[in-house]
């Protein structure tokens, strides 16, 4: 019997939802990523469910670049990832590290 990721990950290692890696990116920075929106949809569902328990949000900056999964959805063209998470954040006005450098070296 084979069962879908979701339904495993949800019974079995629900602590894998709030993990990151070394560079802070969470499951849902992956899933933007990639472009698989099925998967990030489940994923938005997750942590809004529980965002309570944890300290990884759906605007969760990476360590790396400050970028949030929307801005990893935008920079890999994924359209319907970008859609997706424009429906549920509450604010995409977040400044990565390279925003930040940017902004101050044009106005210099």
């Amino acid at each position: 019997m084979c069962f879908p990721f979701s339904g495993y990950v949800q019974v079995h290692c629900t602590s894998a939802l709030y993990r990151y890696d070394t560079c802070g990116r969470t499951p849902l920075h992956v899933a933007a990523s990639c472009g698989k929106v099925d998967t990030l949809n489940w994923l938005i569902n997750c942590y809004t469910d529980y965002k309570a328990f944890s300290d990884i949000s759906i605007d969760s900056q990476d360590k790396e670049s400050g970028w949030t999964a929307l801005h990893r959805a935008a920079y890999y063209g994924r359209i319907p990832c970008i859609a997706a998470l424009l429906q549920v954040l509450s604010y995409i006005c977040i400044i990565c590290h390279y925003s930040n450098a940017m902004d101050r070296a044009a106005t210099s």
